[in-house]
């Protein structure tokens, strides 16, 4: 077979798969399996100290914050899908952090232990994971494709992001 005529049976397949479904972005039904792009990712409000009052890093240095983002509980130890954010270094409480992508099982597919996205706030040490705030989570059936979502964690930090599908696989 041809690598265009393979090109062509791929998309028949991925049409007849998106089964008349909107563009990507644009979901009309509620979240299915896919691959989703989070834009528009902040933290606020994490916290300057560590539960002990002391800084995240040497001679008070503020946290150099990051994300943590698993779809299994279970935590850094043993999250199985998921996706790490890079650190902006010195942020303190609050940081703007670059967009992602993450495949996501939906609703019709998923069992109800992977139909969560879990977050952990991290300050980046290059030896060590410190976790500023975490127990973050959302259900996938609480995501708002057309909107700001937002999760607090343990300890008072504030995650928002946008989420909208963009296909099948890229």
């Amino acid at each position: 077979m041809t690598a265009s005529c393979l090109s062509a049976a791929c998309l028949l397949l991925a049409a007849i798969a998106w089964g008349g479904k909107d563009k990507p972005g644009n979901l009309t039904e509620p979240w299915m399996s896919g691959q989703y792009e989070f834009g528009d990712v902040t933290i606020a409000n994490a916290p300057l100290y560590r539960p002990d009052g002391s800084t995240w890093d040497p001679h008070s240095g503020l946290a150099d914050l990051y994300l943590i983002v698993y779809t299994t509980p279970g935590g850094a130890d043993e999250w199985q899908e998921g996706f790490i954010t890079s650190y902006v270094e010195g942020a303190g409480s609050d940081a703007e952090l670059a967009d992602w992508i993450l495949f996501i099982i939906g609703p019709e597919d998923a069992d109800p232990e992977t139909r969560w996205l879990f977050f952990q706030v991290i300050d980046y040490d290059p030896d060590s994971l410190e976790i500023v705030d975490e127990s973050g989570s959302i259900s996938i059936d609480d995501l708002s494709p057309s909107g700001r979502n937002s999760i607090v964690c343990e300890r008072g930090t504030e995650i928002t992001f946008s989420a909208s599908w963009i296909g099948l696989w890229e």
